[in-house]
């Protein structure tokens, strides 16, 4: 009986703490929000910091040439603004049944499209077009 209830205790003193709940409106962890894809190859982490600095982080297994095509195309279209459904998206599954989030998001939206807006103009006499798809009219909350 004594070394049952020994080894016991031995299990809970050895069992690692577990991980303290996020306080209220803070980030969730990456490990939860990944997880979608059956078998991903490669991560890009975008992460920006309260001064609007901003870090990219890649982490990737080794990669057949398939598989760096991949990579490349998609980079090539996350810089070049051909992703921004997918970032519409993303926001309204983040904000989906929170109101605070969903505030948020839709001022992320308006001022996304407010610099779209100004950069659009800068650039017009060049005659560049404007996006594809408005994010303004992508994002809308009833």
């Amino acid at each position: 009986m004594l070394d049952r209830l020994f080894s016991l205790y031995k299990s809970k003193k050895n069992k690692p703490p577990e991980p303290p709940e996020p306080p209220e409106g803070s980030m969730d962890s990456m490990e939860e929000l990944s997880g979608v894809l059956d078998n991903p190859f490669m991560r890009i982490l975008i992460e920006v910091g309260e001064g609007g600095d901003f870090s990219l982080g890649f982490d990737s297994k080794d990669l057949s040439t398939e598989q760096i095509s991949l990579v490349a195309t998609t980079m090539y279209m996350l810089n070049n603004g051909m992703l921004d459904s997918f970032f519409i998206e993303a926001l309204q599954l983040w904000s989906e049944g929170n109101p605070v989030k969903q505030n948020i998001a839709k001022k992320i939206v308006l001022k996304w499209d407010s610099i779209d807006k100004r950069v659009t103009a800068e650039y017009d006499s060049e005659e560049n077009e404007p996006p594809a798809i408005e994010p303004f009219d992508v994002f809308k909350f009833t």
